[in-house]
């Protein structure tokens, strides 16, 4: 399956193009290490963009370009690649190294008999949810609040 893609890649671009295909499938091996910070976003022409997971990263590839696009030619049979540009880009796979994803468990909440009669004069199903939805949350930031009180004592 992988040698037919290869083949039909091949044929689909034209031979002066054959490079950026290299460069694609090469990526990992050419940038080593730097591709736990680095991804290949796009190759417009003969810019390569390249995609940056931490904002203190591309600071440093920045003012290391010109090694950076040096290395990615010696890997290229001829100088191909004119400019890089940086952009910020989120990690795809939320379970990579170096991850912030959260879970968040709700804090339970029990509406008073008081608050459920009220609900239950209204008629209007949608409009019965969504306050039932914000009462929910204004007892969950009270709670919040409490915890952040004890905290500060």
């Amino acid at each position: 399956m992988a040698s037919l893609i290869d083949s039909l890649m091949k044929t689909a671009l034209p031979q002066q193009q054959t490079w950026q295909l290299f460069l694609i499938k090469n990526w990992k091996t050419i940038i080593g290490n730097l591709s736990q910070h680095v991804r290949l976003e796009k190759i417009f022409k003969t810019t390569v963009i390249l995609g940056v997971y931490d904002p203190h990263w591309m600071q440093e590839l920045h003012l290391f370009s010109n090694i950076l696009l040096d290395k990615i030619n010696d890997a290229l049979d001829k100088p191909e690649v004119t400019q890089l540009r940086f952009k910020k880009v989120n990690r795809k796979n939320p379970n990579l190294k170096g991850s912030t994803k959260k879970t968040y468990t709700p804090i339970p909440v029990e509406l008073s008999d008081k608050e459920n009669k009220a609900l239950d004069t209204i008629d209007d199903p949608e409009l019965n949810e969504v306050l039932k939805k914000f009462l929910i949350r204004c007892h969950r930031q009270k709670k919040i609040l409490s915890w952040n009180k004890k905290k500060k004592r």
